[in-house]
């Protein structure tokens, strides 16, 4: 019996399961984020919001979600995906949370069109591609494709849910409820292995480092 066998299989295994994660992350943040689309109907007769007002709430959202990609970036350079992703489902968790108490426009401004749009932006392409590309170099190309699906594939599982929650609920206790198991997901993901993750396969990064050593040369 190979006694590296066990070592060697669990650093095969690493490589996907931050793909997964990465994944994971994908699906939550656009997921979550495109979810308003569906609120957009309860609010407007709530607040009696025409459709400009209404619509602001989201394209806040949008436009922070796009815009943050070089803060995300940073952030990730100089603290890790641990501090990313956490500052990215704290985000979107209190926003959605805070979003059942709102009694005003500017409150769902802030808590739906910043706090969900810049979390989600922590939880995007941005911070997935950093981590993926630590850890795949041949099938890069590929896996960074399936991780990118998650975006499409959280929109098409996400918003018919929250739809049904809406439903079921009310929009104040589906926003509560989603807020709520947003933040539970804080727990499961601070247990990974975070320092493993951030640091990448030795090999991948050894030929990133190699390679931009060559193109300044």
């Amino acid at each position: 019996m190979d006694p590296g066998g066990g070592r060697a299989g669990s650093s095969r295994a690493l490589p996907v399961v931050v793909a997964t994660v990465c994944f994971l992350m994908g699906f939550t943040g656009r997921g979550l984020l495109e979810s308003f689309v569906v609120f957009l109907l309860p609010l407007s007769t709530e607040f009696s919001l025409d459709r400009a007002s209404a619509v602001s709430i989201y394209a806040l959202s949008v436009l922070a979600a796009g815009t943050a990609g070089p803060l995300v970036g940073r952030l990730f350079d100089r603290a890790g995906p641990r501090a990313v992703y956490t500052t990215g489902l704290t985000l979107i968790g209190l926003g959605l949370w805070l979003a059942s108490l709102a009694t005003r426009l500017w409150h769902l401004q802030v808590y739906i069109g910043l706090g969900v749009g810049l979390g989600a932006a922590c939880l995007g392409n941005v911070s997935n591609a950093s981590l993926v590309a630590r850890w795949f170099r041949t099938r890069l190309t590929l896996v960074t494709s399936i991780v990118f699906s998650s975006l499409g594939i959280g929109i098409l599982v996400v918003v018919p849910a929250t739809q049904v929650a809406i439903d079921a609920l009310g929009w104040r206790s589906a926003y509560h409820w989603m807020g709520t198991l947003t933040l539970t997901l804080l727990v499961p993901l601070s247990l990974l292995p975070w320092r493993t993750f951030g640091a990448g396969c030795r090999e991948v990064v050894r030929a990133h480092a190699s390679a931009a050593s060559e193109s300044r040369a």
